[in-house]
């Protein structure tokens, strides 16, 4: 729901910012397109959007992994994958 929020949960705050600022450059560009009637500013913004969506998505996962396991690194844990 929150662009970024996965990455801020891992601690990553880069990707957060990143992953944020993308969609919302896309999302602005996506609604300017809709009020001009811009066909190519629109799609555009979808793109953008999307993009941003996707890096926080892809981001956030990847940042999830490394977080857990440098949490049962520490913690001496062996949980089953």
């Amino acid at each position: 729901m929150l662009p970024g929020a996965g990455s801020v949960y891992d601690g990553i705050y880069v990707n957060a910012i990143i992953a944020a600022s993308v969609s919302l450059a896309g999302a602005g560009l996506w609604v300017a397109g809709a009020v001009r009637h811009d066909d190519t500013l629109r799609w555009t913004g979808i793109g953008t959007f999307a993009a941003g969506r996707g890096y926080g998505l892809v981001s956030a996962t990847v940042g999830a992994m490394l977080f857990n396991a440098a949490l049962q690194r520490q913690l001496f844990l062996s949980v089953p994958l």
